[in-house]
């Protein structure tokens, strides 16, 4: 059987056809062009980036136009978009402008402004956010009364900066003199090294720092059980700025992330100093070096930066290679960072050798920030 359609039915059947058949096509445009757009926009925050940090699950970046963006674990607020949501693409850190470099470590990140200021979010359980107290924030918070800062760099749960005069201020976790001060107490606002001047550039390693000076010489101080202070000894813990043996001459630090530092000497090679159980410090070896040590394999070093467990150094030829905008890169980035509970636990072990007798309960509260929640208060 046909069907037969009168001159009256068949153009309203047709016309009606047609507008549905248009709003089809108009509509298939707005989702393309919607589509379009949000790719653009996750294309845009994936580019003009000039500098770049990796915390322990999350990343932050420095954008040309001096915005920060971070992805990634948010548990305490270490993205700084003021949420504690998961992030698998850049967010834009929240209300922060005129960046010219950051720097992300356990749960938090510091950044630091062509004013000279410094800013920071995330985790702060030790008041490594440097604002006088131990609250999170998942917006940045201003470092109390810090001004004319040219450099920073974080540890575990501590920072520390260098002022245009050459002064050293840190804050945040103490336990093992990691701010070289004298004492074990913690810091919720920057206080300054004892006996330090005329520094140049300062590396916070995860229980202890070394700055270089103007002399070429480097200090170190925290932590030494596996070397760290590059003085030939051991010693658990101290606030004494140690001088590494035999270490002049020297032009630049690593970005130390973990227990072993490298310096770049003026002639562009290095010498490395430390933990070793992977052969992060590059001497063939998986013994600690108590020492500097001159790493033969490689030279010709401008840049060079250190985890927990591994050591990158850019060379002229790569720098050029990837681009002037990734000159000043935190080149652990290019690695799959060791979890910093590596760290974590290598702290708890050097509390249980160097006060024996101590509850493990009380050994356990010192390396767990007070406040509650996130993945900073697991040791695992």
């Amino acid at each position: 059987m046909s069907i037969q359609y009168t001159k009256q039915t068949q153009p309203r059947r047709v016309g009606k056809s047609l507008f549905t058949a248009i709003a089809i096509f108009f509509a298939s445009i707005v989702a393309v062009v919607g589509g379009a757009n949000v790719q653009q926009a996750n294309a845009a925050a994936m580019t003009g980036f000039t500098q770049v940090s990796v915390g322990n699950s999350f990343t932050c970046a420095v954008k040309s136009d001096g915005t920060v963006w971070c992805w990634g674990l948010n548990t305490s607020g270490q993205l700084g978009d003021g949420t504690t949501t998961l992030r698998n693409r850049p967010v834009q850190v929240s209300g922060l402008s005129g960046v010219t470099r950051v720097e992300s470590s356990e749960g938090y990140s510091c950044a630091l402004k062509s004013d000279g200021t410094v800013w920071c979010w995330g985790s702060n359980g030790f008041g490594q956010l440097g604002n006088g107290t131990t609250t999170n924030a998942n917006t940045p918070v201003q470092v109390s009364s810090l001004t004319g800062v040219t450099q920073i760099a974080t540890g575990y749960g501590h920072v520390c900066a260098v002022k245009s005069d050459g002064a050293v201020l840190c804050w945040g976790w103490n336990v093992m003199m990691n701010l070289g001060t004298g004492t074990t107490a913690n810091a919720t606002t920057p206080i300054a090294p004892t006996g330090l001047t005329s520094a140049t550039q300062v590396t916070a390693g995860a229980y202890g720092a070394c700055v270089l000076l103007t002399d070429t010489t480097v200090r170190c101080w925290g932590a030494g059980g596996s070397g760290q202070l590059g003085n030939g000894g051991t010693t658990y813990q101290t606030s004494t700025k140690t001088q590494p043996s035999a270490l002049t001459g020297v032009s630049g630090l690593s970005n130390a992330k973990g227990q072993h530092t490298c310096a770049i000497m003026a002639d562009k090679t290095i010498k490395c100093w430390g933990y070793n159980d992977h052969g992060q410090v590059g001497n063939n070896a998986s013994a600690n070096q108590l020492t500097p040590t001159l790493i033969t394999t490689i030279s010709d070093i401008e840049n060079i930066s250190s985890n927990n467990h591994t050591t990158l150094q850019s060379k002229p030829t790569v720098r050029h290679g990837v681009g002037g905008g990734l000159a000043r890169i935190n080149l652990a980035m290019e690695v799959t960072q060791t979890n910093l509970c590596q760290p974590r636990c290598q702290m708890f072990l050097e509390l249980f050798k160097s006060r024996r007798g101590t509850p493990i309960r009380a050994l356990y509260s010192l390396i767990r920030p007070s406040n509650a929640g996130g993945e900073t208060n697991r040791v695992n």
